[in-house]
């Protein structure tokens, strides 16, 4: 019977289901990480196409691995955790010898080229709220507002606009009882010198052009930034300090030994020293975090065109991103650009929104003030 209903269960089914069922507890997401190595015996070595919006502007492919190599670093994924690690690693001298990055489709496939587009402070545990030590929450929201200006001074320095904003972001409080736990929030963390706020509602709505939200917490050092030209930016900066990046070149095997031995499908071998696993959800194709990851969806859909008469109905004159904490669904407005937006929906993260200065917007629901599209 098992048998039946996995033949009659297609994988993609699964993993929806399991990614709802996830979404709303810790023990939903302990429950899949225990049973999908059961229930998905054999992962398949398929790698969906990024056909995102943001993908339009990824650049372009590097030919495959033709050759056994041998390398003093190998970095298995090209997104932007598998780039900037590769780039680092020899812009600071770390590694002076062979540094090599083989990703399985091409740079920006995963993650990294299909997301909401924002650049925040801290990680996504301790944004816009503090753990039990305040003095590492702050050591890593510092470090993290610094990334997000030498993001910025990399642009510049290889002149390569990847729209990188860093203007802040608001999180919202949606309703009267969020605005004490907002202003509690703010007086804690600015005792312990963070540079937030508290915003009243009559400020919010100047700056966001609604009247849905009661006040905000709003961070400095927070932004946007076009994914697709920031995995540009990073694979143009990872090339220029001489790491040699071959795309649509997949890893099938990590073998360990004296010198860990990567076999790849078209037959090749990287022979190296050390192994930078950088492949996210994607680790478990390679047998790596079966049991420590949970699969989840993102939606993106985009706007026609939008008139200026509708971009002033929107009242969004700050450009502010801003973001309400979601239990289960989420959504991300972004502008992508001119006349047009994009927005995200993911379980379970938080909600996030920006003017669409450019004309456009990216939406899962339709942002405030704005009429519904294509007019009726």
């Amino acid at each position: 019977m098992a048998e039946n209903v996995r033949k009659k269960s297609s994988r993609r089914r699964f993993l929806k289901t399991t990614a709802i069922a996830g979404a709303g507890s810790a023990a939903g997401a302990v429950a899949v990480n225990a049973v999908s190595p059961y229930v998905l015996p054999e992962e398949r070595r398929v790698f969906e196409p990024n056909h995102s919006y943001w993908a339009r502007a990824l650049p372009p492919v590097n030919p495959p691995l033709q050759q056994d190599l041998e390398a003093e670093v190998a970095v298995i994924g090209g997104g932007f955790a598998g780039l900037s690690t590769a780039y680092y690693l020899r812009k600071d001298g770390a590694i002076k010898g062979r540094v090599v990055l083989l990703e399985a489709e091409r740079c920006g496939n995963g993650a990294s080229g299909r997301n909401g587009a924002m650049i925040l402070t801290s990680t996504a545990d301790r944004y816009m709220q503090l753990s039990g030590t305040p003095e590492l929450d702050k050591r890593i929201y510092d470090l993290t507002a610094e990334n997000i200006r030498e993001f910025k001074e990399l642009s510049a320095t290889l002149r390569m606009d990847t729209e990188i904003e860093q203007n802040g972001a608001l999180q919202v409080c949606n309703a009267k009882e969020d605005v004490e736990k907002a202003r509690d929030y703010v007086e804690r963390a600015r005792a312990a010198n963070f540079p937030c706020e508290f915003w009243e509602k009559e400020k919010v709505v100047e700056a966001l052009g609604t009247q849905a939200y009661e006040g905000a917490c709003f961070d400095p050092n927070s932004g946007q930034v076009h994914p697709g030209k920031l995995v540009g930016l990073f694979k143009a900066a990872t090339e220029s300090v001489g790491v040699e990046i071959f795309e649509q070149t997949q890893v099938l095997h990590v073998h360990e030994g004296e010198r860990l031995a990567l076999t790849t499908r078209n037959g090749r071998t990287v022979r190296a020293r050390s192994v930078v696993l950088a492949t996210n959800a994607y680790s478990s194709k390679l047998g790596f975090l079966r049991r420590a990851a949970t699969p989840v969806f993102d939606y993106v859909r985009i706007t026609a065109p939008l008139s200026d008469a509708e971009l002033s109905a929107l009242g969004w004159k700050s450009r502010l991103p801003s973001a309400r904490p979601c239990p289960i669904t989420a959504e991300t407005w972004v502008p992508i650009s001119r006349r047009r937006s994009s927005s995200i929906g993911r379980p379970p993260m938080r909600c996030l929104s920006v003017n669409p200065s450019r004309n456009s917007m990216a939406m899962k629901a339709t942002p405030p003030n704005l009429p519904p599209w294509p007019p009726r």
